[in-house]
Order: structure tokens, then C-alpha cells, then sequence
């Protein structure tokens, strides 16, 4: 379609290509026969907010003005189908209902959200689902950070920045195994089927357990070090130097 012309065209013009997850450039060597050595991965930094510890008081004013639970897993990004929303609700179905804590939806409502909100109200789920108007941006830290976990079981994301969001608030993840999520999630986040709800029940139950999350916590915040703003600038500096000396060789040997 038009979209993989532009894509195409783009791709054979340049001089270096930067793709944001190492599964962005597997895909781009498969569909458009790219040489790998002209593909560099260079990761999307975190907003450095996300970092930065939240006080308690202010996490509770959050909650408040939202009108969030005291308890509850998060999901933030779009409502799309390729999301899978669906398949978070149908876990929480599997949880029994005296471990089952409400589910905040931070996110655009499409045509696919309907199905969501319709069969939650089929299964008498809907009282677990939370849907705030709108949030701040300045106000996201707070959320994730008040969360128990967050779900991301999309069916593939180029990279899946929410996931990094979410590991830099110190907040575990439950993600699926597919695509970038993994390299988003690093080595503490759970990885699912995203068309399996038992096992993204199972995984949801087992980081509520206190060692497990404080163990995804950890080797999540040590992930999220990756995605430090000066090291991607280092890397993207150093990108631009070679093509800058590689241009520079070329014109040199013309004449």
C-alpha cells in the first residue's frame, strides 16, 4: 500500500537506517530486504519523570482526584484491537474473585473498546474496570507508580514505550512474548501468550506475591538504566559521526 511505498523509498535513500528494537529490524531485513549492516538499533530514552520517586501524599491526591482505587493493575495506550484489552479482562475473570483487584484503563476509546466494556458487562466484571476521562501527563508518574502491576499483552509493538514507563516507575510488567516487548521488559518482566488468559491470570496472580514483585521491581529499574536520555545521545552522536566520516571518505576518494 501506500504506506510500505513511502517506507520503501525511504528505506533505499538513506545512508543509515535507526530502528528502535532489535525485533523492528528483524522486521525490516524480512519484509523489505534491508542490509543489516546499514540498520542501526538505537533505543527511545524514558521520560526522566518516570524515574523520579513520587511522594506519597501526592500519590494519594492522584488517586483521589481520579477517583482510583486503592489498589488496582493499570493498562495505558490506545484501545486499538491489536492492543488485545480483551484478553486482560478475560484474566481477571480466571482470578478468583477474593484475589481480584480492579483494572485502571488509561487510553482513547475506538470501536474495539466496545467489545471490551460489553462482554465485561456479560461476565459481571464491568465494577473492575476503572476509566478515568482524562489524566495528565504530569499526573502519569503517580499512577503507574501507584499501581501493583501493569498489563501489556499487545499482539506486536515496534517497541512498546508504556512498558518502559512502567519498569522506570519501579511498577512490574506483565507483557507479551512476542515482537519488541521482551526488549522493553527486560529480564524481570513476566512474559505471556497474549491469546492465553490463563496464563496471563496465572502471571498476574504470581507477582501480587510480595518477593516476586520486589524481585520484578529490581531487575526492572536495572533495565530501565539502558534507556538513560545521555546514553541514547551518546549512541545517536556517534551514529552521525560515522555516516559524517563515512560521506567525507566517499568524497575523497572522487577526486
Amino acid at each position: 500500500d501506500r504506506y510500505d511505498r513511502q517506507l520503501r523509498a525511504a528505506c533505499s535513500i538513506s545512508d543509515r537506517i535507526i530502528a528502535v528494537s532489535e525485533s523492528t529490524k528483524r522486521d525490516l531485513i524480512r519484509f523489505f530486504s534491508i542490509s543489516p549492516e546499514k540498520i542501526r538499533v538505537i533505543y527511545s530514552p524514558c521520560d526522566p519523570r518516570f524515574g523520579e520517586k513520587v511522594p506519597e501524599e501526592r500519590k494519594i491526591q492522584v488517586r483521589e482526584n481520579y477517583k482510583l482505587p486503592d489498589k488496582y493493575l493499570l493498562y495505558v495506550g490506545s484501545m486499538a484491537a491489536r492492543k488485545n484489552l480483551l484478553a486482560i479482562v478475560k484474566a481477571i475473570r480466571e482470578i478468583p474473585s477474593e484475589h481480584r483487584i480492579p483494572l485502571v484503563i488509561i487510553g482513547n476509546k475506538t470501536a474495539y473498546s466496545k467489545n471490551v466494556f460489553e462482554y465485561a458487562e456479560q461476565v459481571g466484571l464491568q465494577h473492575y474496570l476503572v476509566t478515568p476521562k482524562y489524566v495528565a501527563t504530569d499526573d502519569l508518574p503517580a499512577v503507574y507508580q501507584g499501581a501493583q502491576l501493569f498489563l501489556y499483552v499487545s499482539h506486536y509493538e515496534g517497541f512498546g514505550m508504556p512498558i518502559l514507563e512502567a519498569i522506570t516507575s519501579g511498577t512490574p510488567v506483565v507483557t507479551s512474548r512476542t515482537s519488541a516487548m521482551p526488549e522493553a521488559g527486560g529480564p524481570g518482566a513476566a512474559l505471556v501468550d497474549p491469546e492465553n488468559p490463563l496464563e496471563i491470570a496465572s502471571k498476574i496472580s504470581e507477582l501480587l506475591v510480595d518477593d516476586a514483585r520486589e524481585n520484578a521491581v529490581r531487575e526492572g529499574l536495572i533495565h530501565a538504566m539502558k534507556f538513560d536520555n545521555s546514553r541514547i545521545a551518546r549512541k545517536l552522536v556517534s551514529l552521525y559521526q560515522d555516516v559524517s566520516d563515512s560521506k567525507g571518505s566517499n568524497s575523497l576518494k572522487g577526486r
